[in-house]
């Protein structure tokens, strides 16, 4: 990996498998074949954001260099590259700026929280299988046997898995501090 002068490498942990980890806090889950076959996407459509404000536009604050899935530990695995500096920050595009408050967190010893954010083409209930290409789509009491995804995402199910949303094919777009 190149860093230019100015760029700051950090490591991130940005997903894990849903088989060893279970969905994120909003209900997404991507499985492990999943994470193998898209984690790339991370270097070819993400950045780093803060609180995913995100999109073509938007103001960035670094650079994914690499994503690598962990066999041994399951998770998609990102470096970035922070902008430590104005000319760095520039360099990298017109909506580049300088991560001031995340290297502050850094120089201070504190982790740094990440999200990811993707698109997807459509999700599948892990319960009922489901397909939906928005929420509007999702399964409900009537359709899905854990009471579907539109009330009760996140749900844990007699089976100690938790009810979630699979999202097969993935874009990785976004890298985000929150």
């Amino acid at each position: 990996m190149d860093f230019a002068p100015g760029e700051v490498p950090i490591h991130i942990v940005a997903i894990g498998s849903t088989e060893y980890y279970m969905p994120n806090r909003n209900g997404d889950g991507f499985r492990e074949e999943v994470c193998r076959k898209y984690h790339p996407t991370f270097v070819k459509s993400a950045k780093f954001f803060r609180g995913h404000k995100s999109g073509p536009d938007a103001t960035f604050y670094g650079t994914v260099k690499l994503s690598h899935y962990h066999e041994r530990m399951h998770r998609i695995e990102l470096v970035a590259a922070l902008f430590e500096t104005d000319r760095a920050a520039r360099a990298a595009g017109r909506n580049g700026r300088r991560a001031d408050l995340e290297l502050q967190k850094l120089a201070r010893k504190e982790p740094i929280s990440t999200s990811m954010g993707c698109i997807v083409s459509h999700d599948i209930c892990s319960c009922c299988g489901n397909r939906a290409k928005s929420p509007k789509e999702y399964c409900d009491e009537d359709r899905c046997p854990a009471g579907g995804l539109k009330k009760f995402m996140g749900k844990l199910l007699s089976d100690g898995s938790i009810l979630h949303a699979d999202n097969p094919d993935p874009t990785f777009n976004d890298i985000s501090h929150v």
